[in-house]
C-alpha cells in the first residue's frame, strides 16, 4: 500500500512538475516576492489543465502558444 502511494506521488510529480519546469521554466523563476510565487504556480497549473483539456499533447500546444501568444489570447477571448 505504501509503495503504491509512493509510486502515485512520483507519477504525478514526474508528469506535472516536468511539464511545468521544462515548458514554463518554473524552477528558474526569479519571482520571489510576497504571494507572487504561489499566484504564478496557480496560473501555471491552470494553464496546463486548460491546455490538456482542449488540445493534443499539452507540451506541443504550450510551446505553440509560447511562440504565438496571440493564438492563445484569441482562444481565450473568442466565444
Amino acid at each position: 500500500m505504501l509503495l503504491k502511494l509512493n509510486r502515485q506521488h512520483w507519477q504525478i510529480e514526474n508528469t506535472l512538475h516536468r511539464t511545468k519546469d521544462v515548458t514554463f521554466k518554473e524552477d528558474a523563476s526569479t519571482i520571489h516576492k510576497d504571494n507572487a510565487p504561489h499566484s504564478m504556480a496557480a496560473l501555471r497549473n491552470a494553464a496546463v489543465t486548460f491546455i490538456k483539456n482542449f488540445s493534443e499533447p499539452a507540451i506541443k500546444k504550450i510551446e505553440l502558444f509560447q511562440r504565438y501568444p496571440k493564438r492563445l489570447i484569441r482562444l481565450l477571448t473568442d466565444n
